[in-house]
């Protein structure tokens, strides 16, 4: 039996009636698994960039062997990606309600693979791991926190959500002490060298980059599906 178009509910998984003003048992389904992915995509996100968590604790020390820096001098320049890091928070989450998550976590991502990429590759120039330290603090700033929480309490039923934000941050926990243990591995007893640090950098970049491509897989903000329902529902 056909129901009124206005009476139907429109979801943010981009849930629309038909022309006869049914919602179909298949266009449910493929919302169900658009859902499900951009869950799957969020935490695999959300783990890449807790691994990157693991390479910010190595700062200083590479400062120190790269620039023979002193240990207070160098905990100021990783000092101002922490500051750069939670002046962005704020302008993610505004960002995420002007654009969606996408667009967002793959901005972040792509500033976090720069910062990183030029600190391994000019870690003897202090203006330049300076710089390093503000974008990626801009790119860190724009994946954490907000943007994945957002992604998984809006994508999962409501009576589930405590226990996926639980699941998330197990695996941020379980991201930082794999980033950490893979950053310690890779520096080994070396401590004193640099190049050891700057293939480090290098290859965080590189995972932050895999982060990139697993934002991708998400889908566009759900405000721009809702309002294409709604222009769908004019008469």
């Amino acid at each position: 039996m056909p129901i009124s178009t206005s009476s139907v509910y429109v979801t943010t998984s981009c849930l629309v009636p038909n022309s006869a003003g049914e919602i179909t048992g298949s266009r449910a389904a493929r919302s169900t698994g658009i859902s499900a992915a951009k869950a799957i995509s969020a935490t695999a996100t959300a783990a890449s960039v807790s691994v990157l968590e693991g390479a910010l604790f190595f700062v200083p020390a590479a400062l120190v062997a790269a620039q023979h820096l002193s240990y207070a001098l160098a905990g100021i320049v990783a000092a101002v990606g922490a500051v750069v890091f939670v002046a962005v928070i704020p302008l993610a989450g505004r960002a995420l309600d002007l654009y969606g998550s996408r667009i967002v976590l793959m901005a972040g991502a792509v500033c976090t693979a720069a910062g990183l990429a030029l600190l391994g590759g000019t870690l003897a120039s202090l203006p330049l791991a300076l710089l390093s330290m503000v974008v990626a603090g801009v790119g860190f700033g724009a994946l954490l926190g907000a943007p994945t929480r957002y992604i998984i309490t809006g994508e999962v039923p409501a009576n589930m959500r405590a226990t996926a934000v639980g699941l998330l941050s197990i695996f941020l926990i379980i991201g930082q002490i794999f980033g950490g243990s893979l950053a310690g591995g890779v520096v080994g007893t070396s401590i004193a060298n640099s190049q050891a640090y700057r293939a480090l950098y290098l290859i965080f970049a590189g995972i932050a980059l895999l982060a990139t491509c697993a934002t991708s897989l998400l889908a566009p903000r759900p405000g721009a599906c809702a309002d294409a329902s709604a222009t769908d529902r004019k008469p």
